[in-house]
C-alpha cells in the first residue's frame, strides 16, 4: 500500500496489495522494517482486513506482535495470546516463538518454563532460530531447556 509515494509498514501483506514486493524487509512478516514511513496505526487496519480476507497467519502474527509491543495500539498481552494463537493454529513459527514469550515472561499468562519450552520446540522444529536461540538459553540457566530440547515434545 502506498500513501504518499512511501509504503505504509515492512509488511508483505500490504505490499501486496499493489503487487510489489519491493521492502527489503521480504519474506520476514513479522519485520517492522527500518527502511519504510512506519504508521502503525494505518499498518493495524491493513493487517485486520487482511485477517479479515484471506484469514492469513502471517497477518494474524503482526497483529499479535503490535499487541505485545504497544506498537500503534495500547499493549494488551491477552488480545496479542489471541492473535498469536489465531497464527500457530495455521502452524507459523514466529508466532509459536511469540506465545513461548509470553509464558516465559509471564505477560498475559501465568510464568510457566514447561509451557515456555513447549511453544519453543514446536517452533524450533520449523527451523525458528530465535526459538532455538530460547531453548538454549533455558538450558544454560537451568530452566527446563533440557527436557524441551528432547524428541518427546
Amino acid at each position: 500500500m502506498d500513501v504518499a509515494g512511501k509504503l505504509v509498514f515492512g509488511w508483505p501483506g500490504i505490499m501486496s496489495q499493489s503487487g510489489r514486493k519491493t521492502c527489503p524487509c521480504w519474506p520476514d512478516p513479522l519485520s517492522i522494517c527500518s527502511m519504510v514511513e512506519k504508521d502503525y496505526g494505518r499498518a493495524m487496519i491493513w493487517l485486520r482486513r487482511d485477517w479479515d480476507h484471506s484469514e492469513d497467519e502471517r497477518a494474524a502474527a503482526a497483529i499479535g506482535t503490535m499487541y505485545y509491543y504497544g506498537y500503534g495500539t495500547v499493549k494488551n498481552y491477552p488480545e496479542a495470546e489471541g492473535w498469536f494463537r489465531k497464527a500457530a493454529g495455521k502452524g507459523l513459527a514466529p508466532a509459536e516463538t511469540g506465545i513461548g514469550n509470553m509464558y516465559y515472561f509471564g505477560r498475559g499468562v501465568m510464568q510457566d518454563y514447561g509451557e515456555a519450552a513447549k511453544w519453543y520446540l514446536k517452533a524450533a522444529g520449523k527451523g525458528d532460530r530465535a526459538a532455538r536461540n530460547n531453548l538454549a538459553a533455558m538450558k544454560a540457566a537451568g530452566q527446563g531447556g533440557t527436557a524441551a530440547g528432547s524428541s518427546t515434545g
